[in-house]
This record gives structure tokens, sequence and C-alpha cells, in this order.
């Protein structure tokens, strides 16, 4: 069994109405979301750390609104939480350099204006620090970058696996899509810098995993309803998606049923989770790249304390977006999504060899 290291300071540069009623931009540590928490229990964030650790949820988003007291060439805005802003499902996440990208979804707002849209937020992880916040598309157009499942970086692009905005909760009705856009372009969010090739309908099939994989191929964990799971590959051209070729099935799992996501850093790192609480939900797979499992291994829970007792409860934590850094070193986010106003998302590091 492995155990993770939780990162527990992060920080964030945050505009504030300073002294001379004046805009100044200031480093401030991302709160943790605990409710007993003396120190964030009222703040978000805040010049002091605390024992629980930043909650990837505080991390603040620009959001313009007339009520905004802070004004720049687009109008008045405000800094609001991840949560605040309704993106409350963590989703896929990859390493580019020494930065992590991890994506947040609305997972089927029920307006009809926004739905399953997704925030990508940026955490250097050699400083500590969010580099950036990009908020999610906000039309329906079909280009939408909307509940993205698992992200990759290759080059300036970004790529993911998500859903197509779709009408009602009947996963048959989910079309799950590949696409990329450009790093440069994100902040607009522009649904021209993003382009579909490749997509699996009627919910027979879905993307859980993506990652860069050989020269110029990509590989992406396949979840076949009634069929055989697998990973395949394609050969990306630059523009399309092509070329496919199954390199191997994967083995089935009676325990750890649900398929998280997938990295690829040599060999196949494949995320499984237990469905009900049993204390330890995670494990991580370990294929070759011709099919044969090397080990598996089960990622120790953190240890969660909560009440006015704190004491320690086991709650429902998914391991989201394995992604390797350097080394034998992977970092993950824990993700508890078992209630649904006490969601928490922690940053941790582990060794995998």
């Amino acid at each position: 069994m492995l155990k993770g290291t939780q990162i527990k300071v992060i920080k964030q540069n945050i505009e504030v109405i300073g002294e001379n009623n004046k805009k100044q931009s200031k480093e401030y540590i991302v709160g943790c979301r605990h409710k007993e928490c003396n120190i964030h229990k009222n703040s978000q964030f805040s010049e002091k750390s605390c024992k629980y650790g930043s909650d990837l949820f505080n991390i603040q988003i620009k959001e313009y609104s007339a009520s905004g007291k802070l004004e720049d060439d687009k109008g008045f805005y405000e800094y609001r939480s991840i949560y605040d802003c309704g993106f409350r499902t963590m989703q896929g996440a990859t390493i580019n350099d020494n930065v992590m990208y991890i994506a947040f979804t609305d997972k089927g707002a029920k307006t009809k204006e926004k739905k399953d849209l997704t925030v990508i937020i940026g955490i250097n992880l050699k400083e500590g620090n969010v580099v950036c916040a990009y908020k999610g598309t906000e039309t329906k157009n079909i280009y939408g970058l909307g509940h993205a499942n698992d992200l990759f970086v290759k080059g300036t692009m970004i790529h993911s696996a998500w859903y197509l905005s779709h009408e009602g909760k009947n996963e048959k009705n989910y079309e799950y899509r590949m696409g990329y856009m450009d790093l440069n372009y994100m902040e607009s969010q522009s649904g021209d810098n993003i382009q579909t090739k490749k997509k699996y309908k009627e919910g027979k099939k879905y993307v859980f995993g993506t990652s860069s994989y050989e020269k110029n191929r990509i590989a992406l964990g396949v979840k076949n309803r009634g069929g055989k799971d697998q990973i395949v590959t394609y050969k990306f051209t630059g523009s399309s998606y092509e070329n496919e070729q199954i390199l191997f099935d994967i083995q089935k799992n009676t325990d750890y049923k649900t398929l998280q996501c997938m990295e690829f850093y040599k060999k196949f790192y494949i995320v499984r989770f237990y469905e009900e609480p049993k204390g330890n939900n995670n494990c991580v797979e370990v294929y070759n790249k011709k099919g044969k499992k090397v080990k598996c291994v089960v990622i120790k829970d953190p240890v969660y304390n909560e009440g006015k007792n704190d004491k320690a409860i086991n709650y429902k934590w998914e391991v989201e977006s394995l992604c390797h850094y350097k080394g034998d070193c992977f970092y993950y986010v824990n993700y508890k999504p078992s209630t649904k106003k006490n969601k928490k998302a922690y940053l941790y590091k582990v060794n995998i060899k």
C-alpha cells in the first residue's frame, strides 16, 4: 500500500482594493474549506496556512458582473471560488513542465445557459502557486470543451476527452469526444480553437483516460459497456486523430471495478476505484506496453478529521488525474464527492516504482 504526501500550502495572487482605493495584487494562501478551522471558516483565502491544507475548490477565478468592485477593460469583476462558480466535480489533469493543469466541471448544471462546462486551473508544482485559472466556454456550441474527463499536453496543445453538452441525465444521450485546444488561446475559450474528430456515441463506449504515447501517437483508455475495456492508440496529425490501433485488453478487477483515469510513462498506469466506502478506495494497476499487468498497488486514503471533537471519519475518496512529474514521482488529486455541500479536493504526490 502506498501513502501519498499532501501538498498543504498552495498560494495564489489575487487582486484586491488596497490603500487609496487602488487595485493591487497580493499573494494569499488558498484556504481549506474545513468547518472547524478558525483561520479559514470565514475566509476562502488568507495570509496564514492551517493544518488541513489548501482545498483546490477555493482557488479563485474572475467573474465579470455589475456587482464587482474591480475593473479592467472588459468591465467590472470580482474573484469567486471554483466551488461558488458552480464547478463542483473534479475531473482530469495533466502536467506540462512544472505546471499541473486540473479540470473541474459543473457536471450537468440544470440551467439551459450553462451545462457541462469546464474550468481549468494551473498550479506551478515547483513554486506551489496558482499560475492560471481559465473559465470554461459559456456556449452550447458542439465544439465547447464540456465535461472534461481526462487531459494531456502535447506541444502547445492540451488534449481532452469530454462529454458533449446534452439534454437530460440519461447517459445513452452522451457523446464522448476527443479533441484539443491551444494553450495560448485558453483564456478566451473560443470554440474555434477546439477540434473534435473522434466520438463514441450512445453511451456504449467512453474514454476514461488519455495520455501522450510515442512520437506523434496518443493513447486512450476506452471503457466498453458490454464489451472489453481496451487501451487504443491514434496518430495525431496536428488536426485530427487517425489510424486507430488496439494495444491490449484491460483485465477485469472484481473489487476495483470503476476505471478512473490513466497515465503513460514507460508503462501504463491505470487508476481504479472501489464504489463503496471501504477505507482505501483506489488502486493503480501497472501494465507494460504488451499488455502484461506488472503490479497493482493500493493508494491509502487520507485521514479526514471533522466535527467538534476532530474525529477521524472514513469517506469515499476518489483518486483523480494521476500525472507523472519526474522520476518515480506522480501527482494526483484526492477528491471527496461524498456529500453535496462538503466536497473536497486536495493535491497529493506519491512515488510509484
